[in-house]
């Protein structure tokens, strides 16, 4: 006698209704009261999950689940959005907040609604590995109180070009869970001018308002003393970059070029120095660009 589904094993089950898409799920949702259950209580996955701001008090909801499914709707209310949110388990790769100026009480009133569900145990911080965020205005308020609803424990990567950010609103972002447990981030816009808030990422691009030598010499030791993954790596800009020979000098160290970039061989203020890790196999190669310093983990020749 052949199996009904009713008839498979709970895990068995529970294993096909969480690698089903969102449409096969609502399907399900209507067959019987154990299939409904089933599907409340099976995880979500998605690849991204894109949340924009549009218009009167409406949003624009983008969704790419893990099997490359597309799902684009627009016009959608905050109970919707909401909805989306509340999703059982719901887990994102990606999860990107975008809006315009205009709209910004938008993303106010979504951070008030989300963190009220939270604090009634309604929902859960949202669970993502990659946080992007995309609004305006330039001040940071909004995306400090965002960051503050995502789950600390899941977070890996924050990138924000958008803001800029006074020095205690660095301070309070520094010493929040979430960004000490992040190994990347990217501020485009960030204007900061102390290199304290990095010194733990494993990644980072940043745009500071200015850029001294104790600074650069600070990122350096982090990436020195620690044993990162190779490919790790940092990137520092801001206008008119000290020059790595002038940086060395200050800490006693003899500049030693040797450039493994081709382009900057003979350019004057491309230097380029190696520097050994905790790891034998390992190098930190640091160099002069255009714009600042970059420094990235090698693996030693």
């Amino acid at each position: 006698m052949s199996a009904t589904w009713q008839s498979l094993p709970l895990l068995f089950k529970t294993s096909v209704v969480s690698n089903l898409d969102l449409k096969s799920r609502r399907s399900l949702l209507f067959c019987s009261k154990q299939d409904k259950e089933l599907v409340d209580k099976c995880p979500v996955a998605l690849q991204s999950l894109e949340i924009g701001m549009t218009h009167e008090g409406r949003g624009r909801i983008i969704i790419k689940e893990a099997n490359g499914t597309r799902i684009d709707v627009e016009n959608q209310d905050m109970f919707s959005i909401i909805q989306i949110l509340q999703l059982p388990y719901l887990k994102t790769k990606e999860l990107i907040i975008l809006c315009p100026g205009s709209e910004i009480q938008q993303v106010r009133n979504l951070i008030t609604e989300i963190s009220s569900l939270i604090n009634a145990k309604k929902l859960v911080k949202l669970r993502t590995k990659q946080f992007y965020w995309r609004c305006f205005p330039d001040e940071a308020d909004e995306f400090i109180e965002f960051l503050k609803l995502l789950n600390e424990n899941e977070l890996e990567m924050i990138h924000n070009d958008m803001n800029n950010f006074s020095c205690d609103q660095m301070k309070e972002v520094g010493g929040m869970k979430q960004w000490m447990n992040a190994k990347e981030i990217w501020l485009g816009n960030g204007e900061v001018s102390s290199v304290d808030q990095f010194l733990h990422v494993h990644n980072c691009n940043v745009y500071f308002s200015k850029l001294g030598a104790e600074e650069i010499w600070k990122m350096i030791l982090s990436f020195q003393s620690r044993d990162l993954p190779i490919g790790s790596s940092f990137d520092i800009f801001t206008e008119n970059p000290p020059k790595l020979e002038d940086v060395f000098k200050m800490y006693n160290v003899v500049p030693n070029h040797q450039p493994i970039i081709p382009d900057d061989i003979g350019i004057i203020g491309r230097h380029t120095q190696r520097f050994k890790t905790g790891s034998d196999d390992k190098i930190l190669v640091v160099r002069n660009t255009e714009l600042g310093v970059r420094g990235n983990v090698l693996r030693k020749d």
